[in-house]
């Protein structure tokens, strides 16, 4: 019997380090983020996501969790992720937040993490699912961001919007409009940057999501 309690004790000290070392790499993403420093942050390829086992992933835990609803589901702008289970859920349904033509891509050899889109004025920006606002304004880059946090893990990264419709701790859900776009650059740049990344590491949007 005290071996049981004590293998017990051990699991839990095991899952509370886990836990308190997340939410740690999760706090260092969102200043380098905040900092302009994310470029410094080592890429875990889209593959080694992709298989990730599921009890690996049943143990993750939300920072800040506020919220452990299903994303909804709608008929529009959504694709759904095939042979991946973030949690409970069988599909991860991303809207796309933007309607524009990829300028730039993923790259991780590089270490760009972003996704650039040229969008057109006044294209309002959307978030992905559901989640909670964990940092909306200004950086040390002179970028107007926003950063979402969802479920199991997952934090997207919205760049170079012109206006900011949230602030920290709103709860938003899917499609929902966040802000909006700047101006189009010259020369066709893009105007707008998208990251996503999960487990505190960057993955490539464009296996996630249709631009």
């Amino acid at each position: 019997m005290l071996n049981k309690k004590i293998i017990a004790l051990s699991a839990k000290v095991d899952s509370l380090t886990t836990e308190m070392e997340q939410k740690a790499a999760f706090t260092d993403l969102i200043q380098r983020v905040i900092s302009g420093k994310d470029e410094e942050i080592k890429s875990e390829s889209s593959t080694s996501v992709k298989v990730v086992k599921v009890d690996e992933i049943n143990q993750l835990s939300i920072v800040d969790s506020l919220f452990r609803k299903e994303f909804e589901k709608k008929e529009s702008n959504v694709f759904s992720v095939k042979n991946v289970s973030f949690g409970k859920l069988s599909n991860l349904i991303l809207f796309n937040p933007v309607s524009g033509l990829v300028k730039s891509k993923y790259n991780a050899v590089n270490q760009s993490y972003e996704v650039g889109l040229l969008v057109k004025q006044g294209e309002s920006v959307k978030a992905v699912a559901n989640g909670t606002v964990i940092f909306a304004g200004w950086t040390d880059r002179n970028e107007n961001v926003i950063i979402l946090q969802h479920e199991d893990n997952l934090m997207t990264v919205y760049k170079k919007n012109s206006v900011v419709l949230k602030k920290d701790g709103d709860a938003v859900k899917a499609g929902e409009v966040l802000g909006v776009v700047s101006d189009p650059q010259i020369g066709g740049n893009p105007n707008f940057y998208f990251e996503l990344w999960y487990k505190g590491k960057p993955v490539n949007p464009e296996n996630f999501i249709t631009f």
